[in-house]
């Protein structure tokens, strides 16, 4: 009876996480491909910028080297909105309605570039080396984070696979084997009654005293509560693979969240119903 309040909840929330995540997931892969690119760009602008050019000639002419690539795009548009609108360089990167950064939302390429703009204020020569030296920097933390994922791709497939799989089957079948379990204890009570009321054995109402039928735990409420333990369980589990793939960001959080809740939350339901209907009919050949 309560098998339907598991699945309102736990069907539209892991659609809702991965709705949410499905619309950001091509922002956030040109993001992550800039980030790939950008210490090769930023080497480049360095090596520009250490021959005196100013930091806007140099990005111009790394998109031109570039092209194709999502670096050209993020260095285009801003060399282009500069032209056009006469805004500095600051403003067209981080300009609270029409910034770039908020077509490319990167917390990585956003304190970045403030580093190099405020090297560029004492120079091309200063901002030439601390765009070398980042540059330098992220190929290193590329590398560490590569290395990173490979140890714990191990660890992420085998969470995903107890929040989609493992736990979802093992708890819908102790929900399955519990209302087997409850019937059993009805019928029994039913036929100690009937013995009872036929009287005729002595010391069956002891039995009936001792066997409290109508305190045991309904199989709808046990259901009810392991339901609600399954789907925050998914949730908690997702939420440490997003964690764990991208360092918590959101729309990893949310994508792995989705997925683990809706996938755990129907082969719990399948699970714990194809426990009770195999198993249903011993309650009667038992007894």
């Amino acid at each position: 009876m309560t098998v339907p309040i598991i699945i309102a909840i736990g069907v539209p929330v892991g659609l809702y996480y991965m709705s949410w995540a499905q619309e950001n997931r091509e922002t956030k892969k040109k993001i992550d491909v800039l980030e790939r690119e950008f210490a090769s760009a930023l080497y480049q602008i360095g090596n520009t910028m250490s021959q005196g050019v100013p930091i806007e000639q140099a990005m111009e002419n790394v998109a031109s080297r570039m092209k194709g690539s999502e670096t050209e795009v993020f260095f285009k548009t801003a060399t282009s909105r500069m032209k056009t609108l006469g805004w500095p360089l600051e403003m067209v990167l981080f300009h609270e309605e029409h910034g770039i950064m908020k077509q490319f939302p990167s917390s990585l390429i956003k304190n970045i570039m403030l580093v190099v703009l405020k090297s560029a204020e004492k120079g091309s020569a200063s901002a030439s080396v601390t765009a070398i030296s980042v540059s330098k920097y992220l190929k290193v933390m590329q590398d560490v984070k590569d290395k990173i994922n490979d140890m714990l791709s191990e660890a992420i497939s085998s969470i995903k696979f107890q929040g989609m799989f493992l736990i979802p089957i093992i708890t819908g079948t102790v929900v399955g084997l519990g209302e087997i379990t409850s019937n059993l204890l009805v019928k029994i009570g039913q036929q100690i009654t009937s013995i009872t009321q036929l009287g005729s054995v002595s010391g069956i109402g002891y039995v009936s005293d001792f066997l409290n039928i109508q305190g045991a735990l309904q199989p709808s409420f046990l259901q009810a509560v392991v339901g609600v333990y399954v789907l925050m369980t998914c949730i908690a589990l997702g939420l440490f693979v997003g964690g764990l793939q991208d360092g918590w960001d959101k729309m990893a959080m949310y994508d792995n969240m989705g997925s683990v809740t809706l996938f755990g939350t129907i082969t719990y339901v399948v699970s714990a119903t194809l426990v009770a209907l195999m198993f249903g009919g011993l309650a009667g050949a038992v007894i």
